[in-house]
């Protein structure tokens, strides 16, 4: 929980590998999440709203994110892509909650389902500056 960014991930297929990273752990009592893996790429998309009416938004993908081998820089593309599904998703979720402010959805594109599925929300920009000035 006091991790960022990918880092402090743990993908574990099955029972055996979650006993084993359990016994791994110096910290026993560290908080963690535990989550569904989805696998495929990574979805954003960037909202500002007012009474529950998104006002101005942005969808991406960071196209590199899946290269595990490019380091840091994966992290410094990003592809501006309109998702209306994505939006969708987000419009629902920021109107039963009538929210007003900027906020950030996380969100995969599952490649099993054929279908995007909504991970989280940062009440905030998104920490890609380089893409957040553009």
């Amino acid at each position: 929980m006091n991790s960022y960014g990918q880092r402090g991930i743990a993908i574990l297929r099955d029972r055996a590998q979650a006993k084993d990273w359990q016994r791994s752990q110096d910290d026993h009592d560290q908080a963690v999440i535990v989550q569904e893996y989805i696998e495929g790429r990574d979805w954003a998309i960037s909202v500002f709203a007012q009474d529950g009416i998104i006002k101005h938004w942005v969808s991406w993908v960071c196209p590199s994110q899946l290269d595990l081998g490019y380091g840091i820089g994966r992290f410094l593309a990003t592809e501006f892509i309109s998702r209306d599904d994505l939006l969708a998703m987000t419009q629902k979720i920021v109107a039963a909650t009538q929210f007003s402010g900027v906020a950030n959805f996380d969100a995969r594109y599952d490649d099993a389902a054929g279908m995007m599925r909504m991970l989280e929300c940062n009440p905030r920009f998104f920490n890609r500056m380089s893409a957040a000035r553009l």
